[in-house]
C-alpha cells in the first residue's frame, strides 16, 4: 500500500469517527418509519492495477477516486428497494506488443477511460435496535 492510499483510508477513518461522535450527540434517533427513503451520497474508489493479455500486452490503470449516489425506498419496516450508481475516469497507459487495431508492436497509447455503473436492489433489515439495523441485500447492476 502506497502513501496515497493510506492517506484516503486514514482519511475515510477520521470521517466516520466524527460521523458517529456526531451521531452519538444526537439526542433523538428519527425511526426510519417517519420517512420512506434514505440519500447517500460518497466516493467510489477503484486501486491501480496493470493487466497482461495473450500476446505480451499490458494496460496499467492508475487510481482513481470517482463519485457514487444512492437512494434506498422503504416499502415497510422490513423491506426496501433502490438503486446505486457510480461514475468514473480512469488514465491508463497500454504497452502494445501485437499488431492489431489498437496499434503496433512497441507502441505506448496513453488515453482516459470513463466508466458508470448502476445497480438495483432490495434489502431485508433484522433486529431491533435504535441505532444499528443488519440487512441482507440481493440485487442486479452493470458496469
Amino acid at each position: 500500500m502506497d502513501a496515497r492510499n493510506a492517506f484516503r483510508i486514514g482519511l475515510c477513518t477520521v470521517f466516520a469517527l466524527a460521523a458517529s461522535a456526531a451521531g452519538a450527540q444526537e439526542p433523538e434517533v428519527r425511526s426510519r418509519s417517519t420517512r420512506n427513503y434514505d440519500i447517500s451520497f460518497g466516493a467510489a474508489y477503484l486501486d491501480g492495477q496493470a493487466t497482461g493479455f495473450d500476446g505480451g500486452t499490458v494496460v496499467d490503470t492508475h487510481s482513481s477516486t470517482g463519485f457514487s449516489f444512492a437512494f434506498d425506498y422503504h416499502l415497510g419496516e422490513r423491506w426496501s428497494v433502490g438503486a446505486t450508481t457510480s461514475m468514473q475516469s480512469v488514465d491508463y497507459v497500454a504497452d502494445i506488443a501485437v499488431d492489431g487495431p489498437l496499434g503496433q508492436p512497441g507502441q505506448r497509447v496513453r488515453g482516459e477511460l470513463d466508466s458508470s455503473s448502476l445497480f438495483g436492489h432490495a434489502k431485508r433489515y433484522f433486529g431491533e435496535w435504535e441505532r444499528f439495523q443488519p440487512y441482507a441485500t440481493a440485487g442486479l447492476g452493470f458496469v
